[in-house]
């Protein structure tokens, strides 16, 4: 799934039209989506947010939840299409032409962030986000070193999202770890 099937479509709920769903707020820690982003209207900004939890299904017009409690954002990084992107040290890498939201374990995961320059980044270099995204140059992982990777969850024996010494012998016993590796930054960029 991808931001941009959810971004400005019709919530519902009950067959009824209740807001315009805008965008996604996500963990910071393990950059899984927490909240849809509403707006009451739907040239405004999100005035509030519902938990993922409540959404039912998204189809080509509608995002469908089964209930509209709003809840109060803690703590996430709220990502909108045409953000603009920046690098820590200030370096503008374009506009957020949309993310990708991969469901991991029955959770859905921010994997991969597409800017309208035509260049990939992964969402594990999000350091902040609220009226730009600021990424952290990724730097490549040595074997062994306990890093996020929320994308390769199915490889972790316990569910955990870090790559540790208990994953590494579970892929090294099952003949995955070149498979792993391949799925971890920065490789993970190219994988589709």
């Amino acid at each position: 799934m991808l931001l941009s099937d959810i971004s400005e479509k019709i919530l519902y709920v009950n067959e009824t039209p209740k807001a315009v769903c805008k965008g996604v707020g996500i963990s910071l820690k393990n950059f899984t989506v927490k909240y849809l982003l509403c707006s009451a209207k739907s040239h405004t900004q999100a005035d509030f947010c519902v938990n993922v939890s409540a959404l039912e299904y998204v189809d080509a017009h509608a995002v469908v939840v089964n209930r509209m409690r709003p809840v109060f954002p803690k703590s996430c990084a709220k990502l909108f299409l045409s953000l603009p992107v920046f690098t820590v040290d200030g370096a503008f890498l374009g506009r957020v032409s949309d993310v990708e939201l991969q469901s991991v374990n029955g959770t859905l995961t921010a994997t991969r962030i597409f800017t309208d320059k035509n260049t990939v980044y992964s969402a594990l270099g999000i350091t902040a986000c609220l009226d730009a995204l600021i990424l952290k140059r990724e730097m490549p992982y040595p074997i062994g070193q306990r890093i996020p990777a929320p994308a390769v969850l199915h490889f972790s024996p316990s569910g955990h999202p870090i790559v540790g010494k208990s994953t590494l012998k579970d892929c090294i016993e099952k003949n995955r770890l070149i498979h792993l590796t391949l799925s971890l930054p920065p490789f993970s960029l190219h994988l589709s």
